[in-house]
């Protein structure tokens, strides 16, 4: 017997749904009156992720992996990095580390790692921190720090290389000389300026590989900002630069973006002069029909270095040049030093985004868009349709990149397990997860009466999303744990005993000290829990879903078949 547990409730200014990863177009999480940040809930986890509210559904699949966005904003309930599946269920909650950027799954000597910056936000739009490299485990294997006069690390980039090196944004303060911009300062020679620096450093060394100073290169009156009321002092410089994104290509060369510019530097590697310039006042290219981007993120080459994908956003907090961001991928005629649009990908909803955002290949050829300051991240095929559009907030939510990669998350803690009691004392539900286990195939629910004997395996329950349930009656033991499995039977976890009262009493024996358990037998039961027959078996022991068709809130089997990739048969 599957039952779908779908619980909510308002909590402070924000809606609280245990059981329910995403909502379906709905009117109020949309308008706002679920709150600002609506999160997911569970009963074994103090987890709060963000909640998702897809706004269109894909007629053909999506990209395969995990979703990998870090939300943050004042509305959020718990700001940091988050792996999802698409169907927003809960994968990994690292909002441990606090609050995150540049999240991103990577290569470092051969072994899959998470690039993530880490440090602490300043009011005038940029950071200062370090970035970690997070393995499988969730283990910090490396801590990188910038090497840059006055400067700690930037969140606008942290990227690895093929090589083993860290690219990575600074943003130092020096003095300047501000008497030839338009300024409100009382005595502008005597001002200060925030350049951009691209830097790239051997992670294992720590050696500078490149250093690139903007204010070497590029004179702050090719760029678009004044100083205004900035620049009087090392608190509140201007920002005249604004770099958000740096490449390094197969030639040893640099593409780096700069915001206030609204161009991009392609820049030697050999000495950092700049080769040739991409939008912006000085254009080194002639740009074609619809190719000028405004205030951009996230520059990447494509198709061998023939094409370059970019976030235009259209505007700033105060400057709107366009009435809609888009993702926008222009093929670059290096021969005729013309822009052409290749494809464009628009907005769910048509919008400028004032700051952040991100276009992502993904490798079927579609493309995701993180849209920054806007908290929606959407889907598109090669020709530029929208296939998916997710929302995960409404209020001060946002989001700095949002990213698809297939991963494998082996944590070392144990699994997590609660209880709780039904209307009588011999009603009692099981809820198990594991937070950022993504191999676990079936949970075996175990009890004892006693730690030191050897547990009774009760029932094999199939996993289901971030937190599984489990219920039974009056099953005549004291005690119960559960043992994470792989689809091969191997244990991959388990946790501590739990009492029927709730409480943790502790570690029970290791599954080498018991035989293995057949996990053929998923669903029915691997044996009958103590105390019952097997007709009560039936009855008294279940498994909790979302609803009793197994298929995910108003949407059909066929459809959550598409979306996600389950067979029909599995929904049955």
């Amino acid at each position: 017997m599957i039952s779908w547990a779908l619980t909510s409730a308002l909590v402070g200014n924000a809606y609280a749904a245990h059981g329910e990863s995403y909502l379906n177009s709905s009117v109020g999480y949309q308008n706002g009156s679920l709150g600002g940040s609506p999160y997911q809930t569970f009963v074994s986890s103090p987890s709060k992720p963000v909640q998702f509210n897809v706004q269109q559904f894909p007629s053909t699949p999506p990209a395969a992996g995990y979703i990998f966005i870090a939300p943050r904003g004042t509305s959020v309930e718990a700001p940091g990095a988050y792996i999802f599946s698409g169907d927003g269920e809960l994968i990994w909650d690292g909002s441990e580390f606090g609050q995150a950027m540049s999240f991103t799954p990577k290569m470092y000597k051969g072994e899959p790692v998470i690039a993530m910056w880490q440090g602490e936000f300043n009011g005038n739009g940029y950071g200062m921190g370090h970035g970690l490299l997070i393995n499988q485990s969730y283990q910090v294997v490396a801590n990188i720090s910038a090497q840059v006069e006055n400067a700690l690390m930037d969140f606008h980039e942290f990227t690895l290389t093929e090589n083993g090196t860290a690219l990575f944004t600074a943003y130092p303060v020096q003095s300047y000389d501000l008497s030839s911009y338009e300024t409100g300062l009382q005595d502008p020679t005597n001002g200060f300026i925030m350049q951009g620096v691209a830097q790239e450093i051997d992670i294992e060394s720590g050696n500078v590989i490149f250093t690139w100073h903007s204010l070497d290169h590029v004179d702050p009156h090719s760029c678009f900002t004044t100083p205004a009321d900035t620049g009087g002092s090392s608190d509140n410089p201007w920002d005249y630069f604004h770099i958000n994104s740096i490449e390094k290509d197969s030639k040893g060369n640099y593409l780096i973006s700069s915001r206030h510019c609204s161009a991009l530097y392609y820049v030697s590697g050999a000495d950092g002069s700049i080769i040739w310039t991409l939008g912006g006042q000085n254009s080194s290219f002639t740009m074609g029909e619809n190719t000028t981007f405004w205030y951009q993120h996230d520059a990447r080459w494509r198709d061998d270095e023939t094409t370059i994908s970019l976030f235009d956003n259209a505007a700033t907090g105060w400057d709107a040049r366009e009435d809609t961001a888009r993702g926008l991928l222009l093929n670059i005629d290096f021969d005729n030093k013309t822009v052409e649009v290749n494809t464009e990908f628009l907005p769910f909803n048509r919008t400028p985004s004032p700051s952040q955002g991100s276009t992502e290949l993904q490798p079927n050829g579609n493309w995701l868009c993180g849209w920054g300051q806007i908290p929606y991240f959407s889907e598109y095929s090669p020709t530029g349709e929208l296939l998916w559009a997710v929302q995960f907030g409404v209020g001060d939510v946002q989001g700095y990149r949002a990213h698809r990669a297939n991963w494998t998350g082996q944590p070392t803690t144990q699994p997590n397990l609660a209880l709780q009691n039904g209307n009588s004392t011999e009603e009692h539900t099981l809820y198990m997860s594991w937070n950022g286990a993504t191999e676990v195939k079936t949970w075996e629910v175990l009890g004892a009466n006693d730690t030191s004997a050897q547990p009774e395996s009760l029932w094999n329950v199939t996993r289901d999303g971030f937190e599984s349930e489990f219920s039974l009656l009056n099953p005549g033991l004291n005690l119960f744990m559960v043992r994470a499995r792989h689809d091969n039977g191997t244990v991959l976890g388990q946790s501590n005993y739990i009492s029927r009262n709730g409480s943790d009493v502790g570690a029970g024996p290791s599954p080498s000290a018991q035989g293995a358990t057949n996990v053929d037998n998923v669903a029915s039961g691997s044996q009958e829990p103590s105390g019952q027959t097997s007709s009560a078996a039936a009855a008294g022991a279940t498994t909790s879903g979302k609803d009793g068709s197994n298929a995910a809130p108003a949407l059909s089997g066929s459809l959550v078949a598409l979306l996600f990739g389950i067979s029909v048969a599995a929904l049955a």
